[in-house]
């Protein structure tokens, strides 16, 4: 058996959190064993209860901002091969890279897999991303990326690295004319509101503002558009307020 231990997990349920999740339930569990490193003090990883269920371990370490000093010793008896065959790295910037560099030091094997091509988080961690990126033996370490963008921004423009898109399973958004019905009269729609829904977290690179100014301009010609806002975040009283300023008031549904 393969025994995979993956860093990417938070307490908030995102893009990460679910690509991990669609991962584990579709792996051949026979190959592979999946564990989880966190790093979030006193809050359990997003979806814990369904991995655990599905034969996974959790492993806490305490998180860099408390202690750098006891962060590295912790992965440093954590991440060996004689406990895992392969650390699988998944984040949207080199900020943190401690537990690959863990990984190297142990001549554990390691696959960074950058999963964004940006940042807009604070000055340290752009700071931190550049440092990283300089610092981190990327000859030494696996690189896979969800796209040509995400792969240049973590691992370098000349950097040769892999482009893996997200696995969808499309059966999951099938049509379903009984599910659409019953779903708009559980939100009070008609059958002929023109619904917009947006799924993601409000953040800077959800953009949850633009979509207002969309439909704001929709409205002129399809006075019954509908939009749904599904998810939550530090942006949401912001753009509940943008909302407002804009008159969408009766137009804009926040889900959580």
């Amino acid at each position: 058996m393969i025994r995979v231990l993956h860093y990417g997990l938070s307490s908030n349920l995102g893009g990460i959190e679910t690509y991990l999740w669609n991962l584990a339930r579709t792996i051949d569990r026979e190959t592979y064993r999946f564990d989880y490193l966190y790093s979030d003090t006193g809050r359990a990883p997003a979806l814990s209860a369904e991995f655990a269920a599905l034969g996974s371990r959790f492993h806490g370490v305490t998180p860099r901002r408390v202690s750098v000093t006891r962060n590295r010793r912790e992965l440093a008896d954590l991440i060996t091969p004689d406990q895992f065959d392969l650390l699988h790295f998944h984040a949207i910037s080199a900020s943190y890279v401690e537990p690959v560099m863990a990984a190297v030091r142990a001549g554990l094997s390691a696959v960074v897999h950058s999963h964004g091509s940006g940042t807009s988080r604070s000055l340290t961690t752009q700071i931190m991303h550049r440092l990283n990126s300089r610092l981190t033996p990327w000859s030494r370490v696996g690189r896979v990326a969800v796209s040509e963008q995400a792969g240049r921004w973590m691992f370098g423009a000349r950097s040769t690295f892999e482009v893996i898109p997200n696995g969808i399973d499309i059966d999951s958004f099938g049509f379903d004319v009984i599910a659409r019905e019953e779903t708009r009269r559980a939100l009070g729609l008609s059958a002929h509101d023109f619904v917009i829904g947006q799924v993601g977290a409000f953040l800077p690179a959800k953009n949850q503002e633009f979509s207002l100014e969309v439909l704001r301009e929709l409205l002129v010609t399809r006075p019954s558009a509908m939009m749904l806002f599904v998810g939550t975040g530090p942006l949401e009283d912001k753009v509940r307020l943008r909302a407002r300023q804009l008159g969408l008031g009766d137009r804009v549904r926040f889900l959580g």
